[in-house]
């Protein structure tokens, strides 16, 4: 019957000491509570009795990054404008650490692959430049497309000003160039490198790789200026629409057409190195009449995106 009892009691016991933490936590939650509720409403108080606002006659120097880019013009300073603003914003200067993250994704697979030859390798480090593009492409659909909308009710302001469109596109296109530049030479060097491919595709991988960001980000630009969409809420909703898409499938033509264009100097140079040792293959009449190809694509590519950007944004007045 003791016995019982002793068992019995045992719950009891557990309970009686958990009570004393149980009284405790309580009386810290009411407290807080309090606390909290009572810091409020002074502060709310405080606010509404000092909400005249401090105004400083003192006239402010230009910061050295202004002065710096303001040396380019008004579109520099918008650029430099706009470098500020992303990262002042977080959920602008986040996306940066998305592209590092989406970059590092492709890396760590392009490394994974073992191809079983030589050659084999080669080729596929070369094919492997036009998904590069896509991921460029996919980037520049989230900054540079967007670039102009997001001004929203603030483009007025702009235009209240001596501003034209031209320098407004060129700007957006400035600012945005370096993000999408780095990431795709970043990825053409050290996939290249990863691959181990040899000095001709590792010279072409770095030419396309710029080309691809300077017409795709020209590209975002131009299009998303012909066709803004300052009413929207989110950027990423501006990406999506039909004129992104088209963005999308422009881009993507753009990098296969070139990887087309260069595509008989780069395999002559894997299949026939007795030929073509060295970067010999660039130098020959196909490698020549390719990198001129190329040359002309990006020149006028960037320059037809942008002037059909501004062309398109001035309608719009």
């Amino acid at each position: 019957m003791g016995r019982a009892g002793h068992v019995a009691s045992g719950p009891w016991r557990s309970a009686l000491a958990l009570l004393p933490l149980a009284v405790l936590t309580f009386t810290l939650l009411a407290l807080s509570t309090w606390l909290a509720t009572k810091a409020y409403q002074e502060g709310w108080a405080r606010a509404l009795d000092s909400s005249t606002p401090k105004l400083d006659p003192t006239p402010k120097r230009a910061s050295a990054g202004e002065q710096l880019f303001g040396r380019a013009g008004v579109g520099g300073s918008l650029a430099y404008k706009d470098w500020r603003l992303i990262l002042r914003d977080p959920t602008q200067w986040s996306q940066l650490l998305v592209v590092v993250a989406l970059a590092g994704v492709y890396l760590i697979s392009v490394g994974s692959v073992t191809p079983p030859m030589p050659q084999f390798r080669e080729i596929l480090g070369y094919i492997q430049l036009v998904f590069q593009g896509f991921i460029v492409a996919a980037v520049a659909v989230r900054l540079a497309f967007p670039a102009v909308s997001t001004e929203a009710r603030s483009y007025w302001l702009l235009r209240t000003g001596p501003i034209s469109p031209r320098q407004i596109v060129v700007s957006k296109f400035l600012s945005i160039l370096p993000v999408t530049v780095l990431l795709s030479l970043s990825m053409a060097v050290l996939s290249a490198r990863a691959m181990d491919v040899g000095p001709t595709i590792l010279v072409l991988s770095v030419l396309l790789g710029l080309s691809n960001a300077l017409v795709m980000t020209a590209l975002g630009v131009g299009m998303g200026a012909a066709a803004p969409r300052f009413a929207a809420d989110n950027p990423a909703e501006i990406g999506v629409s039909p004129a992104g898409l088209a963005f999308m499938g422009l881009s993507l033509l753009y990098s296969v057409g070139l990887a087309a264009l260069l595509g008989r100097p780069a395999i002559g140079s894997v299949l026939r190195p007795d030929l073509f040792p060295g970067l010999s293959a660039l130098t020959s009449f196909e490698g020549l009449l390719g990198l001129a190809g190329l040359l002309l694509a990006t020149t006028l590519g960037t320059w037809g995106a942008l002037r059909y950007g501004w062309r398109g944004l001035d309608r719009w007045e």
